[in-house]
């Protein structure tokens, strides 16, 4: 999962703009951003994950063939995707939570200690607003909440 991480490291701080429904597109491209340099939380984490978010995974099919935090909080919560869910985070991990009603995020855990997410990497409009870069490694503080669940990416 080292490897995930170091890839995701390899987004921070270079001028990518937050945009739902952005980027994620080209697993193989340098940056997760589409030609404006914009991106969003899912289509960065597909990046990472080494993925299109618009996909031909059987298990996405329900889902039009789009990877998204909502479709990727049910594949974490099946047994019959990408994703196999854990209880306690671990570095290279998704954490995501649905929209429900409002809007999702997903990032991948790069630090643990001690059992709980010490750090992560997404990409966000508030790192957009605060960093004028919307991937960055910050606080878990986003994530605390009922609903967040982890992934292990099983491929």
């Amino acid at each position: 999962q080292s490897e995930l991480i170091a890839r995701a490291k390899t987004a921070i701080n270079k001028g990518i703009r937050y945009k739902l429904g952005a980027g994620g597109m080209n697993p193989n491209a340098a940056l997760p951003s589409n030609a404006n340099k914009q991106c969003d939380c899912s289509g960065f984490v597909c990046w990472i994950l080494g993925l299109s978010r618009k996909t031909n995974i059987p298990f996405y099919g329900r889902y039009g063939g789009w990877i998204y935090t909502d479709s990727m909080v049910a594949d974490v919560n099946s047994s019959a995707g990408i994703f196999e869910r854990i209880t306690i985070p671990e570095p290279g991990c998704i954490v995501v939570y649905g929209a429900g009603g409002a809007i999702g995020h997903v990032g991948l855990v790069s630090k643990v200690s001690n059992g709980q997410m010490d750090k992560v990497i997404h990409c966000s409009s508030g790192n957009d607003r605060h960093f004028n870069d919307s991937i960055q490694e910050t606080g878990p503080q986003i994530f605390n909440r009922p609903d967040t669940v982890w992934g292990r990416f099983v491929g």
